[in-house]
């Protein structure tokens, strides 16, 4: 019982917690999710044409039945044990229809789906929302005897070249045959009105490539939105800063100084609101990989888009050379100017470092690679090495003892000048002995789950971290590892580029399917990391939870990775998430089929 009363504690934790780290990754995706497309005249060829101008939200399927197929091409990669079940499903549901209708009877295999709002629904709006949908139809009469059924298209009544179909629910929907579509909607205003419009939606031509390109995306005008809500957009806000306020005063005193950023996100976040004109969204299936993205601008002369200033999206030439084998990659293109844009936030948390690191940074790429036991290398294009590594000695420290950064460590950091000679350039050695205990004694664990914790993080961080930093031609160094054998094996593995992260198979396909130009580039390997958490995990609750013998074991290991980019400059900014089939795959062998008889 007491156990049960403990682990029950440490859930309630456990749960707080995550739900602070949810709020603090909500809070920094939304300031850069929310500046949004810009609108522009677009090509009147297009056949977002067919789209009426002012559509408040516009939802694009690129071919019901070619996506269907692109999503089953890849989950026969990802998933291939549950596949065939899917596609037999989702074929049968196609073939024979579902509560005997075939909504998609006589539309064009791969011809475009849009599906609008012409407005968005009123505050408190209790009435279902006006909506007007555009299917390519190669046999208009197909679709309309495959929605249908016969008892509805007896009952059809004829109003000029629109009919009114009653269906189940006592609903009626509207249908006619406008330019090739087969136009539906619930409201037969909007769609007289939508029929009626001599002017397509107007969106830049690259944004909307990219809305037709994709297997599904979607357009909102954000500009609408928040004129329209900006009562609720304003109660948001509050709510917001009172979560946050609320979850503030549940953590000890002494860690709520590390909150602080969070609540230094909410007004750039709704500034970005306020500055943002549209939002595009997208999901593409292709068979090696699932991408997700979004793509936004700014207004020009906006507070975020000066934010932004100096920023452009390249590649970068540091990430691919990184040895190889390790959990987590970052990446950073434009670095002079990203620690700019970061400077306030730098400034204010760990002032002496962010000084450091603006006075130090060259605007070129960086890249860093961690694994655990903690061990990785970080490499940075500068414009002096020598000032930026007395810099970064400066940076390491100060975040020691920011709110932010903050850990516990015994006594004070102990730097030795020109440690080490690696690759013939001196290193600055930086060690620190970390308080374990302090680290792993977290209050309201049982006193087993405090030792586990314990032996948790001494496997995980050691009892010292050492650093390695020095530099030469414009190139900063900075390595962690425990011994300065493993420091020079790590520095020589990325000077000479021999089994780097960019000849594996997982970083090809992750850097294929994301943007070849970005600022922000970041890698995990899920496999790796979910590893990692069982072993955490049987560390700390022992036997008290039915972990299987296999789970969090790997028969043949190799890289795969979720990857993610950033490209942000002053007047724009996009966000894109790649899901790999291999990875995908790797993830239900090891963490799923343990689980299975």
């Amino acid at each position: 019982m007491r156990l049960s009363n403990s682990l029950r504690t440490a859930g309630t934790k456990a749960s707080r917690a995550l739900r602070r780290g949810v709020l603090a990754f909500s809070l920094a995706t939304t300031t850069l999710a929310l500046p949004v497309l810009a609108i522009a005249p677009g090509d009147g060829s297009s056949e977002l044409a067919i789209v009426p101008a002012g559509s408040a939200v516009v939802i694009h399927l690129k071919g019901v039945l070619g996506t269907k197929d692109r999503l089953l091409a890849y989950l026969e990669k990802a998933v291939p044990d549950q596949a065939a079940i899917a596609k037999t499903f989702i074929d049968q549901a196609f073939e024979d229809g579902i509560d005997g209708r075939k909504p998609f009877s006589g539309i064009n295999k791969n011809g475009p789906i849009f599906i609008t709002l012409p407005e968005l629904p009123k505050p408190g709006q209790d009435s279902d929302p006006k909506v007007v949908a555009f299917l390519k139809a190669d046999d208009f009469n197909a679709f309309v005897n495959g929605a249908f059924k016969e008892e509805e298209r007896k009952g059809g009544k004829k109003e000029g070249n629109i009919t009114a179909y009653e269906v189940d629910g006592g609903k009626t929907l509207y249908v006619a045959n406008h330019k090739g579509f087969a136009t539906v909607s619930n409201d037969r205003d909007a769609l007289k009105k939508a029929m009626a419009s001599t002017e397509g939606v107007k969106i830049e031509a690259s944004q909307a490539a990219k809305l037709l390109g994709a297997d599904i995306g979607f357009h909102v005008g954000l500009d609408r939105l928040a004129k329209d809500y900006a009562d609720q957009v304003k109660e948001g806000r509050n709510r917001i800063e009172d979560g946050i306020k609320q979850a503030e005063e549940q953590l000890p005193k002494e860690q709520r100084e590390q909150f602080a950023i969070v609540k230094e996100l909410v007004a750039p976040a709704f500034q970005a609101l306020e500055d943002s004109q549209g939002l595009i969204g997208t999901i593409e299936f292709k068979p090696e990989s699932l991408v997700l993205g979004l793509d936004t601008a700014l207004r020009s002369g906006t507070n975020t888009a000066k934010a932004l200033e100096g920023l452009k999206p390249s590649a970068n030439k540091v990430l691919p050379g990184l040895p190889s084998g390790k959990m987590m990659y970052m990446g950073a293109t434009n670095n002079g100017a990203l620690i700019k844009a970061a400077l306030p936030y730098l400034k204010k948390f760990a002032p002496d470092g962010g000084k450091a690191m603006e006075a130090s940074a060259g605007n070129g790429s960086a890249a860093s690679a961690v694994g655990i036991p903690l061990a990785g290398i970080d490499i940075r294009e500068v414009e002096d090495a020598a000032v930026a590594a007395k810099a970064a000695l400066s940076a390491v420290s100060d975040s020691l003892s920011s709110p932010v950064g903050k850990t516990p460590i015994k006594g004070k950091p102990k730097v030795t000048a020109d440690a080490a000679t690696i690759g013939g350039i001196k290193f600055s050695k930086l060690e620190m002995e970390i308080d374990i205990e302090t680290l792993g004694n977290q209050e309201g664990l049982p006193e087993e789950m405090k030792a586990g914790m314990v032996k948790a993080m001494k496997s995980m961080l050691g009892e010292k971290i050492t650093i390695w930093i020095g530099g030469s031609d414009k190139v900063l160094y900075q390595i962690t590892a425990p011994t300065e054998a493993m420091a020079k094996e790590l520095f020589e593995q990325a000077k000479a580029g021999k089994d780097s992260l960019g000849s594996t198979e997982g970083y090809k396909v992750v850097s294929s399917t994301l943007p070849a130009d970005a600022t922000l580039v970041a890698l995990v390997d899920p496999v790796k990391y979910g590893s990692l958490i069982v072993n955490v995990l049987k560390d700390v609750v022992g036997g008290a939870l039915p972990i299987p013998e296999g789970l969090g074991k790997v028969k043949n290991p190799k890289s795969v990775f979720f990857g993610a980019s950033i490209g942000l400059e002053p007047g724009h900014a996009v966000a894109s998430i790649s899901l790999p089939a291999a990875t995908i795959n790797e993830m239900v062998n090891v963490f799923a089929k343990p689980f299975l008889p």
